[in-house]
């Protein structure tokens, strides 16, 4: 007897202006039958943030890594090791999910995407630093996907589902 297991889809998004977009993957992942971890979701956990970001990436089979108009939060300064360049929490879950050789699903957001309203403007340096991760991974060799509004970002994230059966497949078990 077969029994597939429900593939866990790590969502990388920032809060500040893709709150809602999340829900709409979320969303989304739920239709395809896959079990979204984000941060809405992550409950009470321990120890230094990178670790329980690293071990919730670790135990999913893919990441959907979401590139918006703002940077986010990042670890404190003083916590950087030396030479370490500053990165956004969204930032490193992406570098974790490389490092980690995750299926990695990549989606930009385009200028007229409905954002959430910023709480505060980010500051112009922060601003700064996302245009340059935004600036990498469109000049990478990584296949990446625009979108323009919640229902390409819902269409887009339902056409992973192929590729999502495939893991699906890798992760169903014979009794």
């Amino acid at each position: 007897m077969s029994q597939s297991i429900t593939p866990r889809v790590f969502v990388s998004a920032t809060s500040s202006d893709l709150r809602s977009a999340r829900k709409v993957i979320n969303n989304a992942l739920t239709q395809i039958e896959c079990l979204p971890i984000e941060q809405s979701v992550f409950g009470t956990e321990y120890g230094p943030i990178h670790e329980m970001l690293e071990r919730k990436i670790a135990s999913c089979q893919a990441v959907i890594h979401v590139v918006g108009r703002d940077y986010g939060s990042e670890p404190a300064p003083q916590a950087l090791l030396d030479g370490e360049s500053r990165r956004s929490w969204t930032q490193i879950e992406y570098g974790l999910a490389k490092e980690l050789g995750k299926s990695l699903y990549l989606l930009i957001c385009d200028d007229a995407f409905p954002y959430d309203p910023p709480a505060t403007p980010e500051p112009d340096e922060k601003a700064a630093l996302q245009s340059a991760h935004r600036q990498a991974i469109l000049a990478g060799q990584h296949l990446w996907y625009a979108v323009r509004n919640a229902d390409e970002l819902h269409q887009q994230v339902e056409s992973f589902k192929l590729p999502l059966d495939k893991v699906r497949a890798e992760l169903t078990s014979v009794d």
